[in-house]
């Protein structure tokens, strides 16, 4: 795994991991605690990607300090994961509230769309999604 961010501002909070994992009953794969340790509050190298012959815009990526108060990620992880019955789990967020989600079960990268509420498939896993920076 590798940084795709400018500063990381956070650690993985491994606490908060182990509430989600308890509370959801799920455990939440190494390959997303890994991404997180590399990229967790930064902002990205890159603003504008493509992937699957498609522009995304990237503001930032979701935060582990309880401080940020626009970017902290347990309120989105936990409307998430009760949304999708703990499938689903965002990472990032672009300029106009639409998310970056991973698939907790495949590694799928998805784009979340705010306001269609749909689920638009990026990339087959997180190293594909790194690879578009």
């Amino acid at each position: 795994m590798k940084s795709v961010c400018f500063e990381q501002k956070t650690k993985v909070d491994m606490r908060l991991i182990e509430i989600i994992e308890e509370k959801y009953g799920i455990k939440i794969s190494d390959e997303i605690i890994s991404f997180w340790n590399y990229n967790a509050g930064g902002i990205p190298k890159k603003t504008i990607i493509t992937a699957n012959s498609e522009e995304y815009e990237i503001r930032t990526f979701l935060s582990f300090d309880e401080t940020d108060k626009y970017y902290y990620i347990k309120p989105m992880l936990e409307s998430f994961l009760e949304e999708t019955n703990g499938l689903i789990i965002p990472f990032a967020v672009d300029s106009g509230s639409n998310y970056y989600c991973i698939n907790n079960e495949n590694g799928k990268i998805y784009y979340w769309s705010h306001s269609d509420d749909e689920y638009y498939l990026m990339c087959k896993d997180i190293e594909e999604f790194i690879s578009c920076f």
